[in-house]
C-alpha cells in the first residue's frame, strides 16, 4: 500500500430523475376532431421527452416542443405551455435546480403549485424556455396519460 496510486478507484453514484408534468392550452381548428388533435399533441410531447432520446445531463429547449406542437394539423394556436416538477408520492422525490414560479395569478394554480402538493411550476421565462439539467439528472414524464394535460379551446 506504500506504492498505491491515489486515483485507483471509481466512485459510482445513482442518477436523479426529475419528473415533469406538461399543461398545454391551445386553440383547435373547428374543422378538426378535438380528441384527435389532443392525442397527436400528447404523442408529440411524449415522443420528444422519451428518455431513450436523451442523455443524462441533457438540457431541454421547450421552444422546440412548442414549435413541434404548432406544426400539428388542427392546432390553430398554442396559447400557453407550462411545465411542472412533480415530486409527490409515486414519483421521484428529486427536485429541479431551476427557478420556481412563485407569483401565480390564479388561486387554484397557486394551490396546486405549492410545495405541500409536490408540484412546482418551473419558471420558463427566467430560463429562456430551457429545462436545465445537472450532470447526474434526467427529465422524465413518468405517467404520460396523466402528466400531459391538454386544454383545448375551439376556434
Amino acid at each position: 500500500s506504500e506504492y498505491r496510486s491515489i486515483n485507483d478507484y471509481v466512485e459510482m453514484k445513482s442518477g436523479r430523475i426529475i419528473n415533469l408534468q406538461f399543461e398545454i392550452d391551445l386553440f383547435i381548428d373547428k374543422n378538426y376532431n378535438p380528441s384527435d388533435v389532443i392525442f397527436n399533441v400528447s404523442s408529440k410531447v411524449r415522443d420528444y421527452m422519451d428518455v431513450n432520446g436523451h442523455q443524462m445531463g441533457d438540457d431541454i429547449f421547450v421552444g422546440d416542443i412548442e414549435k413541434e406542437i404548432s406544426k400539428i394539423d388542427g392546432v390553430a394556436n398554442l396559447i400557453d405551455l407550462r411545465v411542472y416538477n412533480i415530486y409527490s408520492s409515486g414519483y421521484s422525490q428529486d427536485k429541479t435546480c431551476q427557478e420556481i414560479q412563485s407569483n401565480i395569478d390564479c388561486a387554484e394554480e397557486s394551490e396546486n403549485t405549492s410545495n405541500e402538493s409536490g408540484r412546482d411550476m418551473i419558471n420558463l421565462k427566467a430560463s429562456h424556455k430551457m429545462l436545465y439539467s445537472e450532470n447526474d439528472s434526467m427529465f422524465e414524464i413518468k405517467y404520460p396519460d396523466k402528466d400531459i394535460i391538454c386544454r383545448p379551446m375551439l376556434r
